[in-house]
C-alpha cells in the first residue's frame, strides 16, 4: 500500500518513534514491518522473510529462515535446497 506521509510512526514498538519529514514522501511500507517473499533459492530455502526500512521507501533484501540441510530421504523435499528431492536415496 502507498501512503503520503508528513509524520509516521514505529507501531512495532509501545514506545512509538516519530520521523519527522520536511515534505511530503510517498511511502511504500510501514516501516519495519515484516513479511513474506520469495528468496530465489530451492527448497526449503525458497521462503525468507523481508523488513520495510526505517523510512518506509522501500522493502529490504529477502532472507532465507531456513539454512540447507542435508537431505531426508524419503521426505520428498529439498533439504539441501540444491533443486532436487531425496537425490542421494537409494531406493
Amino acid at each position: 500500500m502507498t501512503v503520503l506521509c508528513a509524520a509516521c510512526s514505529d507501531r512495532t514498538s509501545d514506545n512509538p518513534v516519530t520521523y519527522a519529514r520536511t515534505e511530503m514522501q510517498t511511502m511504500t511500507c510501514d516501516p519495519l514491518v515484516f513479511r513474506g517473499c520469495l528468496t530465489g533459492k530451492h527448497g526449503i530455502c525458497a521462503s525468507g522473510m523481508q523488513r520495510c526500512e526505517r523510512n518506509g521507501q522501500r522493502w529490504g533484501r529477502c532472507l532465507s529462515m531456513t539454512l540447507p540441510d542435508p537431505d531426508v530421504c524419503g521426505d520428498g523435499l529439498d533439504n539441501n535446497c540444491d533443486g532436487a528431492a531425496d537425490e542421494d536415496c537409494s531406493r
